[in-house]
């Protein structure tokens, strides 16, 4: 015997459950590739050529920086550009109105340093907090000659080169500027003479301080330094040539002593210090928390030349490490540098401000956040890496997403105005804020391309990272295993929804509501990875869940249309190849709908009248093609009214109602399905007489009773079928039409369910062989309304019926003699002749009217 339903559907169900696994599999595999994030390091490799075995990861994080802009953009949106952080550029307006001014110290590229430290000056006068220098200034000055600006801040009794000037100026506004380094290759730093035979003392000190500010004064002289430790003490030297060179050396810085001199020796070789060494001990940030060997590492660095280098100014690094397509979305705080004695951390520009800003010593790295003493604070990864808000949907010229933007030739005329003594104005737009003094012409192209436009200025960047410093802002990307998860369960999501959803393929429709459940699915985990990005500032993956999401949909509808397709042959294996799509569907749904199990059903019989004599006429092949076409109409009346085609029993067809679907108006559909068959007959008949030479007579019995509804046979061939009294009853009633002379018989339960739509009359009452009482037959004879035409003929066989069963049979043969002469009625001929029987032999007593009819 065949498997039973129960176990076809425990094996539809166990490959569902078989295919939301391989799909959890498929979004683990996809969310351990977002998982395994590409490292930093790897985009920076050489010719940005990326392993073999990285570029898939590549590729979506590419995809996904796409979607971290546009989230990016969207908080722009709904953000205020902050107010305390300013940009002063000299920009094309500053150098067209110098040019008109006929300003010759400004008129022409490069400045010479004491403008920019003049600007520096007046800048912090008229109230910034603090002033970034975002220029690098690695060679000497070329300008030789003074300007009126040093003088305008009392610096016209210095005998300074142009370098120096700009130093002084710098000190004059102690902690109130930051000046840039790179990591760039460049060749710019001071020449420094070679290693000279004697070395001169030029002073003892005990703070570093004062080391520092000796050694820029003996590296701005572009001779080697030395900080040599004695005792508690440090001693500065410098290489000499002679004597007299020592001499004048110490004077030059003041000392009026005799110069202590030394050979040189191998000994001091290991405290020489380069300006990269001195800038990097003035540079240098301590961190609490931090593994430094985790920070990228900068093999160089360019520092401003030696007289620049002052300790009352912060330095900080300006590099700008693009994302893998070439866009910069953060800023690297914090690098490391190894020279020969250990590996030191660096800060980026903006946290050195941050640091001057907060008055900040130490840093402390702790739950993912940078804490900048104990005011500031701001996401960053464990590679010193930070995520830039961004304040504004798109980048506005030279201020890019700040809010306060000035050209610096507001800030000359300002200065003009103090050298030349009138009454001057104040430049509200600095007060209290932080100050980005940067180049903004095209001709130093420092524009990068960022989320918020394709030409964001390098300067607007930076204090955009300064801004968010100052708020203690940031963007936060989650861990990677909350991007694993998420791909897991879109993976799941897929596959689940394709499983639920597959049944809607079928029409255009269902298609269209299918492909849009998982546009719905997927544009709502985007919604939500948006709003996750705009109002808490965190980056969740989405273009890898979303690829999780759309490749098990995909894959799991293939499996799903094998999977129907094996339950849809499993069906049909079950209820035959007759069964209609709707009847298929409800029951792949559930499997329980053909189990055997008793339930109530209206069973309808048919067969075709002399069809041996029609068989022994027909040549086989005339004879199929008759059959298939009389069962294809029936079939299609069967499934036009929610039936279920059970069999063909050579010319004889047997239907169900109410299974294996339940319908609470089986009897009636029985009904009107039995009326369309014999219509449908009465319309092709004429076709079939030309084509076949036949005559097709179609009779039909019809009964509801209870009945055993399963799947039954042998494993070699089984079948959904009813069993049942009701069932063999419904045959009878098929059969006894011929004796009566109709065309389709009816039960007494099938005519009280099938309701007030129909027409029938009651034709006998019969008893059937093992049935526990007499059944009530009747004849159905049309729908309501459809019989008009035959009412008188009906009312006046119901008289003639009661008559018989009063046992007056004479009365009740005329009657029935009538219905035979004005309607002729077969079924009142067959009670004509009853009843002459009946006149000639009168029954018992107890007779009740009931015919026992002989077995079939």
């Amino acid at each position: 015997m065949q498997k039973p339903p129960g176990s076809s559907a425990g094996r539809f169900l166990r490959k569902s459950g078989f295919a939301l696994g391989s799909a959890a599999l498929f979004g683990a595999l996809i969310g351990l590739i977002v998982y395994f994030r590409v490292p930093r390091a790897e985009w920076e490799d050489a010719g940005g050529k990326l392993r073999w075995h990285l570029r898939l990861r590549t590729w979506l994080e590419e995809l996904e920086l796409r979607t971290y802009d546009w989230r990016a953009r969207a908080l722009g949106r709904a953000s205020q550009p902050p107010r305390d952080v300013a940009i002063v550029a000299m920009d094309e307006e500053t150098l067209v109105a110098a040019a008109d001014a006929r300003d010759p110290g400004i008129a022409t590229q490069p400045w010479p340093r004491e403008v920019v430290g003049g600007l520096v000056r007046e800048m912090v006068e008229e109230g910034a907090r603090l002033v970034l220098v975002d220029a690098l200034y690695p060679a000497l000055s070329p300008h030789a000659c003074a300007s009126r600006v040093g003088a305008t801040f009392g610096l016209d009794d210095l005998e300074l080169d142009d370098d120096l000037r700009f130093r002084a100026l710098l000190d004059s506004v102690p902690d109130k500027s930051v000046l840039a380094f790179s990591g760039d290759r460049e060749e710019h730093h001071l020449h420094i003479q070679p290693l000279l035979p004697r070395i001169a003392l030029v002073e003892q000190v005990e703070s570093r301080e004062e080391t520092y500010e000796l050694l820029r004064k003996v590296l701005a002289t572009r001779r080697r330094a030395f900080s040599v430790p004695e005792g508690q003490r440090l001693q500065v030297w410098s290489g000499v040539e002679s004597e007299d060179d020592a001499r004048r050396l110490l004077a030059s810085f003041g000392a009026a002593r005799e110069p202590v001199i030394r050979p040189r020796t191998d000994e001091v070789a290991p405290w020489e210090v380069t300006p990269a060494d001195l800038a990097v001990a003035l540079a240098e940030v301590h961190v609490e928390g931090l593994n430094p060997e985790a920070l990228p590492l900068l093999d160089t660095i360019t520092p401003p030349n030696a007289a620049l280098l002052g300790t009352k100014s912060g330095y900080g690094a300006v590099l700008m490490r693009p994302d893998l397509d070439g866009a910069v979305r953060g800023i690297q705080h914090l690098y490391a540098y190894r020279t020969r004695d250990r590996l030191h951390v660096l800060p980026s520009m903006p946290l050195a401000a941050a640091m001057r800003w907060a008055h900040a010593d130490t840093l402390v790295y702790r739950d993912g956040r940078l804490h900048i003493g104990g005011a500031l604070s701001i996401p960053m990864d464990p590679s010193g890496y930070s995520l830039i808000r961004w304040d504004a949907a798109e980048s506005d010229g030279g201020r890019g997403s700040l809010g306060t933007y000035l050209s610096a030739w507001s800030v000359i005329r300002q200065l003009n105005d103090r050298a030349d003594g009138k009454p001057m104005r104040p430049l509200r737009e600095l007060e209290d804020k932080v100050v980005i003094f940067t180049d903004g012409t095209s001709q130093r192209n420092d524009f990068r391309a960022t989320p918020i436009g394709a030409l964001t200025p390098g300067g607007a960047i930076v204090g955009q990272a300064v801004a968010n410093l100052l708020r203690s802002e940031g963007i936060v990307r989650v861990p990677p295993k909350v991007d694993l998860l998420a791909a897991v369960v879109l993976a799941f999501a897929g596959a689940l929804l394709a499983l639920l959803l597959s049944g809607l393929l079928r029409s255009a429709v269902g298609a269209a509501l299918y492909v849009g459940g998982l546009f719905a699915v997927g544009g709502g985990y985007v919604w939500f990875a948006r709003f996750l990005f705009v109002e808490h500032q965190q980056w969740i993956a989405v273009v890898g869940p979303l690829v999780a999401l759309g490749s098990t949909f995909v894959l799991t509808t293939v499996h799903a249309f094998r999977t129907e397709r094996e339950v849809r042959d499993f069906i049909f294996s079950v209820l035959g190849r007759s069964v209609s799509p709707e009847v298929a569907r409800k029951v792949a749904r559930d499997f329980d709908l053909i189990r055997p199990e008793r339930r109530e059903v209206t069973v309808y019989f048919s067969d075709l009248e002399g069809f041996t004599r029609i068989a022994e006429q027909l040549r086989a092949d005339e004879l199929v093609e008759l059959l298939q076409t009389y069962f294809a109409e029936m079939t299609r009346q069967v499934r036009d009214t929610s039936g279920h085609l059970d069999k063909f029993i050579g010319d004889a067809v047997m239907a169900l109602w109410n299974a294996p679907n339940p319908n609470p108006r089986h009897a009636a559909l029985a009904c009107e399905s039995a009326l369309r068959m014999r219509e449908v007959v009465e319309r092709m008949q004429p076709e079939w007489e030309d084509r076949f030479g036949a005559r097709i007579v179609a009779r039909a019995g019809i009964n509801t009773g209870d009945a055993v509804v399963g799947h039954v046979g042998s494993h070699v061939q089984a079948a959904y079928t009813a069993i049942g009294r009701a069932v063999n009853l419904a045959a009878r009633l098929q059969g006894a039409n011929r004796a009566y002379g109709t065309f389709i018989l009816a039960g007494e339960a099938t005519v009280d369910r099938a309701g007030d739509g129909f027409v029938f009359r009651e034709v006998d009452r019969i008893r059937v062989p093992g049935a526990p009482k007499a059944e009530r037959i009747f004849e159905l004879v049309a729908r309501k309304g459809e019989a008009d035409e035959r009412l008188a003929g009906l009312e006046e066989f119901a008289g003639a019926l009661g008559a018989y069963h009063q046992r007056d049979f004479a009365r009740a043969m005329e009657r029935f003699a009538a219905c035979v002469s004005r309607f002729n009625d077969p079924v009142a001929a067959v009670y004509v002749a009853r009843c002459r029987t009946l006149i000639a032999t009168p029954p018992p007593a107890d007779w009740d009217g009931v015919f026992e009819p002989p077995a079939p």
